[in-house]
């Protein structure tokens, strides 16, 4: 199990590891500005375009996109760039009405993708056996850079249409987006041999951001603690998740730094469970209570 949670993570480690070094930019931009949502797209978006661009983030290292708002210097900066770079399927509410009246150019990574293959939040639902009305809601799961295929489109339609805008760049970004998809074969690879080693290994999380990753490789989703509505769940939710986790023989909980980790501290005090921190964002670090597990 230490060496399968370690795969889980090397391509969390290729997602948000993509740029070395960060940038400390100033309010002056001799280059053109690219502002991106969240912080993977920052990473993967330095990486693609080198030094050719600025490129800096909105959210907050502490924040959940699923809640942030902006401030008046996030909309100024909305405002001052050249390109910005969103998620979609909703992970943005509360940047969406901002996004839609800017006039820079505006790139969508769930706009490279198909309708198949999005996951939908009725497809997860393993934690009750009768959803609320409110969970059955059909949402499109918006993880979608946890998956090394999905991720390849996406880094292919920004370097396509950053190449439209800029085509002087177009050698670059294309040589760079090359490199990025054999780095990310490479790793795809990588974890691929080591789950030969695990015969129908299976995870629970606290919240849904990995399925992309998990439906990828083949990995049994159990569920999250949290259901797909974002509420903490119910007594009845949490026995019968506490029922799932023992006929699975899981030994551990997949929690995020921006999460509420009661519910999922609940069942791990009940069932001695280990807790291990994994960010979907990149923001923390990533294995700090695997190593010994």
């Amino acid at each position: 199990m230490k060496r399968l949670l370690f795969g889980l993570l090397i391509v969390v480690g290729i997602l948000f590891g993509l740029s070395a070094c960060g940038r400390h930019p100033s309010a002056t931009y001799t280059k053109p500005l690219i502002v991106t949502t969240i912080h993977p797209y920052e990473l993967i978006l330095k990486e693609l375009t080198d030094s050719l661009f600025t490129v800096e983030n909105l959210l907050p290292t502490n924040a959940s996109p699923h809640t942030w708002s902006p401030n008046p210097q996030d909309i100024l900066k909305l405002q001052q760039a050249d390109v910005i770079i969103s998620n979609g399927l909703g992970l943005e509410t509360n940047l969406e009405k901002a996004l839609t009246q800017n006039k820079s150019l505006h790139l969508s990574a769930a706009s490279y993708l198909n309708e198949k293959d999005f996951i939908r939040d009725d497809d997860t639902l393993h934690n009750a056996s009768e959803p609320s009305p409110e969970e059955h809601s059909g949402m499109v799961n918006p993880h979608i850079w946890t998956s090394p295929s999905l991720l390849i489109e996406i880094i292919l339609g920004f370097s396509k249409d950053l190449s439209k805008q800029y085509p002087m760049l177009q050698p670059q970004l294309e040589s760079k987006a090359r490199l990025m998809i054999m780095q990310i074969n490479k790793t795809d690879g990588q974890i691929q041999r080591e789950l030969k080693e695990f015969e129908k290994p299976a995870v629970i999380t606290l919240h849904d951001a990995f399925v992309y990753f998990f439906q990828y490789y083949g990995i049994e989703f159990v569920g999250s603690v949290l259901p797909a509505g974002g509420k903490d769940p119910s007594p009845r939710q949490l026995k019968e998740l506490a029922d799932v986790i023992k006929a699975k023989h899981i030994k551990a909980i997949l929690i995020e730094p921006r999460m509420n980790p009661k519910p999922a501290q609940t069942l791990a005090s009940e069932l001695n469970l280990k807790m291990l921190t994994y960010d979907d964002l990149g923001t923390a670090t990533q294995a700090q209570d695997i190593a010994g597990y």
